[in-house]
């Protein structure tokens, strides 16, 4: 799975407190829109994006 992974919202992660669990696996975090990641930026880089 970790080669489907493109990143981790940096504002949830510090919401949730699991920067630095973040960190630890090497999973980059996106912070490209108020600490959120851009979901126009990645649909329009062809991933699929999940929420829940």
């Amino acid at each position: 799975m970790r080669g489907q992974i493109e990143g981790a919202c940096s504002y949830c992660a510090g919401a949730f407190e699991v920067t630095d669990k973040i960190k630890e696996a090497n999973i980059t975090l996106i912070d490209e829109f108020k600490g959120h990641p851009s979901f126009k930026k990645l649909i329009d880089d062809g991933y699929q994006v999940l929420v829940f």
